[in-house]
């Protein structure tokens, strides 16, 4: 794989941001290796791989994955760039059609998501910086992902929710005074920036020719590589989410510019929907939803109240049947509202076997309701013994039990009638 021959290593959208294209020279450029086809799963198609190309360029606009900043994306004349990468100093794009070695390709950045990154990124900075200094709060590690950001913090001590609160309204106040960011290469030494607001460690003298900081003027100077914008002012606004513990750690996911915009404009929508279905103001939805959960919980104590006397009445008038083996189906029940009947019934004639049956709900309605759902047969333990199995094997049943019980699931219950002749006979044969 070819190697990039540059003075400082950066790519352009490294040097400046805001250039959105430019011509660039193929040095090199292989199909990737395909993986195995994944095996398809019944009744899917097989999928063809879409083949791609890893296209070396002289340099590129389309920022390379790395410090944390996922790629960007982009186009080689006119080719999607799904992804790029740096590799011993090569900017690798995974680009969905070949480009021939030697020409030269207009390269194109996906211009929405470079900005959205350079904004998460650079209020990155911003959240890390007045953590830092404020609470004494250094960042250990940052996510940028599709939607939110973090940054996981490693406070000295406790970090409250009021802290945080401060630190949203300072990054705030810095964004306001429209502080100037400036991206400086620099022989390693720190003298052109200002010391006095770099945070976090540079890498061992002689390890790298230039160190690539990212200065946000009178806050933050810092060791990065990736996409900023030139000032804070175009942050427009940050906006914590929510804080989580992480291993003693505390994770803020926070949303810059137009990400924060965005959610706001979501909550706006939501809350709208909410006031038509609530028929209130959105100041009342907090005590509108908490009487409805109140009352849900009222509610369901009541059914669960009902359906107990139900399942009593219900049992009962099963066990008064003349008859020593009784077939029910009940709609719209689970298993323990079967075995409150089979409990009343037993109560009244413990001699006898009930098989009692109940539909799945889950089934949708163009398909017979009556055929999947569930079982229970009880009796003596001798005569569900005898009969258990064949019976439960007429309506597709998998379950099992013991001591006069036996439950499960069925995938045709449409023939539970046909359980009866064996129950009775294996009644009729026991009683001899």
């Amino acid at each position: 794989m070819a190697e990039v021959n540059s003075e400082s290593g950066l790519a352009m959208c490294q040097k400046d941001a805001y250039v959105r294209s430019l011509s660039a020279t193929v040095l090199s450029c292989e199909p990737v290796p395909e993986a195995p086809p994944k095996k398809a799963k019944k009744g899917e198609k097989k999928e063809t791989p879409i083949p791609k190309w890893m296209v070396v360029l002289s340099d590129t606009v389309i920022y390379p994955e790395g410090g944390g900043q996922p790629s960007d994306f982009g186009t080689l004349n006119g080719a999607q760039v799904s992804h790029v990468e740096k590799k011993n100093g090569a900017f690798v794009h995974m680009c969905a059609a070949p480009q021939e070695v030697g020409s030269e390709v207009e390269v194109i950045v996906d211009w929405n998501r470079r900005f959205d990154h350079m904004q998460q990124h650079t209020g990155q900075h911003a959240i890390s910086a007045v953590a830092d200094r404020l609470c004494n709060a250094p960042t250990v590690s940052w996510e940028l992902s599709t939607e939110y950001v973090n940054v996981e913090l490693a406070p000295e001590g406790e970090l409250t929710a009021s802290m945080i609160d401060e630190v949203e309204k300072q990054a705030n106040e810095e964004i306001r005074l429209a502080r100037a960011v400036n991206s400086l290469v620099l022989d390693g030494m720190v003298e052109n920036a200002e010391p006095a607001f770099l945070r976090g460690k540079l890498p061992p003298v002689g390890t790298h020719k230039e160190v690539r900081l990212v200065q946000i003027e009178g806050l933050d100077v810092n060791a990065c590589g990736g996409t900023h914008v030139k000032s804070l002012a175009e942050l427009q606004m940050l906006k914590v989410l929510r804080i989580e513990n992480a291993k003693g750690n505390t994770r803020v996911v926070f949303a810059v510019g137009g990400r924060a915009l965005s959610l706001l404009s979501s909550c706006l929508a939501r809350q709208n929907q909410i006031t038509k279905l609530l028929s209130c103001n959105a100041e009342e939805h907090l005590e509108r939803i908490e009487k409805m959960v109140d009352d849900k919980k009222d509610s369901v104590k009541r059914i669960k109240s009902l359906s107990e006397e139900l399942a009593l009445i219900r049992g009962k008038a099963l066990g008064e049947s003349p008859s020593g083996v009784v077939i029910h189906h009940q709609t719209g029940a689970d298993l323990p509202f079967l075995q409150s009947i089979a409990t009343a019934a037993q109560e009244v004639n413990p001699n006898a076997l009930y098989f009692l049956t109940a539909e799945n709900p889950d089934v949708p309605a163009d398909k017979k309701r009556d055929v999947e759902g569930i079982f229970l047969l009880v009796g003596p333990a001798n005569l569900v013994d005898e009969a258990g199995k064949s019976a439960i094997s007429i309506v597709g049943g998998r379950g099992g039990g013991r001591g006069g019980k036996m439950q499960g699931k069925a995938t045709n219950l449409e023939k539970r009638e046909d359980v009866l002749p064996i129950l009775e006979e294996a009644m009729q044969k026991l009683s001899v």
